[in-house]
């Protein structure tokens, strides 16, 4: 048998390696499962980082602060099931779950402020997706400053990928200058 290369990982080159799959996945319309996987083992490693650096966490340190009070419980019940339901079955091995794609939004959203946050890097699907979900949840931010600085952003984020291209060009004029 043949040895592969060998690469040294850090835990928070495995966090981006993960999340940047999770991220390509969800632009090009992948498996919501394998979507939430991949992100919420890589908000773990960023969150448990996070901590150590005293860095809050949109999710559990800042999110029912800045969400409307009439949509927090809604938010609690979108982060709280998913992930131990698809990592375990000794406990209930015949159970379901409803699973819906607006579910990975908030963990996501969060993985990717984060990995912001802890290496000062804000790689083009990171932004990408940041932005996407700015738009997309506009309504829901009590801060009007963050309205009124993504208002102008495009308006349609349910085609992805057509909002992805379109961040990808902003981005190439923000780094080249185009």
């Amino acid at each position: 048998m043949e040895d592969s290369p060998r690469i040294n990982l850090s835990k928070l080159d495995v966090a981006r390696r993960q999340l940047e799959c999770a991220l390509n996945l969800f632009f090009y319309g992948g498996d919501i499962v394998a979507i939430h996987s991949l992100t919420s083992n890589a908000h773990e490693i960023l969150a448990t980082l996070a901590k150590k650096q005293k860095i809050a966490s949109f999710v559990f340190d800042t999110l029912l602060s800045n969400i409307k009070p009439e949509k927090r419980k809604e938010v609690k019940i979108r982060l709280s099931n998913p992930r131990n339901f698809f990592k375990h079955a000794e406990k209930d091995p015949n159970a379901t779950l409803s699973f819906s794609e607006g579910q990975n939004h908030y963990i996501l959203y969060d993985a990717c402020l984060l990995y912001t946050k802890l290496t000062d890097e804000n790689p083009e699907l990171i932004l990408a997706f940041t932005l996407w979900f700015s738009v997309k949840n506009n309504e829901m931010f009590i801060d009007q400053n963050i309205k009124q600085t993504f208002k102008n952003y495009p308006d349609n984020p349910s085609n992805k990928l057509a909002f992805l291209a379109g961040i990808n060009e902003a981005y190439k004029e923000l780094k080249y200058g185009k």
